[in-house]
Order: structure tokens, then C-alpha cells, then sequence
């Protein structure tokens, strides 16, 4: 028996993600994109954690900086996640300058993953129960 397994009951710090958002972007996303797209909502999720809330602020650049990825690459995956209806992104601006961007991380709806805000990013044909344990803890 190995000694040194994890013990997800000891009250530290964690953050979690919705499996059934994880198999989306995992449906939705090949290759590099894949796991551009799985980094990035890791953070994501991070950063909610750490804010104890589903809703928190922060630039580009920091999101870019704890995912290992360039700003443009966060903008571009960010505004996907906004079509694809995961993600809600609010600017915000103090006369000219811009402050932190408000991010809110949706709630799991299959309705609304499968037809999205754009049917080029969101074919019908994704089916996120099909062939799947709709039970979300089973991988």
C-alpha cells in the first residue's frame, strides 16, 4: 500500500472544476488547443478559488502569467469561453485607464453549451451526454 496518497479531506487550500465543462473543452478543442484551452481554465478556476467567489477581477496579463500563456492567447480563449457560454467578462475603466476585467465562471448548462452564442464555435452535433454517465463525479 502506498503511504503517501492524498487526503482530499485535510482543510487546505483547493479549487475545483466542473467535469462537465472539462469534457466540453475537451470535446471542443484538439490537439495544442486542447491543452491551451485546459490551462487556461484551470487558472481560471484558480483564481475564482482564490477569490472564494465564482466572480473575481484580474488583467490579462496575470491570467496569462499563471496560465504560461501570452496575453493575446488569453484574450482569444477568454472570448471563446465567452461564446461557448462558460465564461462572463465585464471591463472596467476609471476615466481613460483600464482597471481589472470582472470574470465570472457560468454554471454547467448543456442546453446552452450545445447551442452557444455562436454556432460556428458550438456545432449541434457536440453532445455532452452521449455515450456519457450523466453522473457528474464518473470520468
Amino acid at each position: 500500500m502506498i503511504d503517501n496518497l492524498r487526503n482530499i479531506k485535510l482543510r487546505v487550500p483547493k479549487c475545483w472544476q466542473d467535469k462537465r465543462i472539462m469534457r466540453f473543452l475537451r470535446k471542443h478543442y484538439s490537439g495544442k488547443k486542447r491543452t491551451t484551452a485546459i490551462a487556461i481554465y484551470v487558472t481560471l478556476s484558480e483564481m475564482a478559488s482564490n477569490a472564494n467567489s465564482e466572480t473575481f477581477k484580474s488583467y490579462y496579463s496575470q491570467i496569462g502569467e499563471m496560465a504560461g500563456k501570452s496575453s493575446s492567447t488569453i484574450k482569444r480563449y477568454c472570448n471563446d469561453f465567452i461564446k461557448l457560454t462558460i465564461l462572463e467578462k465585464k471591463n472596467h475603466k476609471k476615466g481613460k485607464h483600464n482597471l481589472a476585467n470582472q470574470w465570472s465562471l457560468l454554471a454547467y448548462s448543456p442546453m446552452r453549451l450545445q447551442s452557444g452564442r455562436n454556432n460556428d464555435l458550438t456545432p449541434n452535433k457536440i453532445s455532452l451526454n452521449q455515450g456519457q454517465n450523466n453522473n457528474p463525479d464518473s470520468i
